[in-house]
């Protein structure tokens, strides 16, 4: 488990799976995330899946996500975002789903502290 402040990558992957564990700053209420999604080349149609799951020791999440964040058939490069303003301890993206037949890589920001 890494400690950031400010904004900070903390998820960049060109296939599926869950990232690392980040711990949120239990005295910062809100925390937003941007997704952004980018393919081999500008404008090629790139999409991708990130499920934000919460966990209260860092190893399993719960069952509820926190939100997900879906970037369909969209011109590279591609952003969405997410707020949360919880209290959880941990926190983390599962990519679910991504076009791997245009190159794309997701690649996820963090804003407000976690650590």
């Amino acid at each position: 488990m890494a400690e950031i402040h400010g904004s900070q990558q903390i998820f960049s992957s060109s296939s599926t799976g869950a990232g690392d564990w980040y711990q949120l700053n239990p005295k910062l209420g809100n925390t937003t995330f941007q997704v952004l999604t980018t393919g081999s080349s500008a404008g090629a149609l790139v999409s991708s899946v990130c499920a934000f799951q919460a966990s209260n020791d860092g190893v399993n999440p719960l069952a509820t996500v926190l939100g997900t964040v879906t970037l369909s058939s969209a011109a590279s490069p591609a952003s969405d975002g997410l707020a949360i303003n919880a209290n959880w301890k941990y926190v983390r993206v599962n990519m679910t789903s991504i076009s791997t037949s245009t190159g794309a890589k997701t690649t996820v920001l963090a804003n407000g502290q976690v650590r």
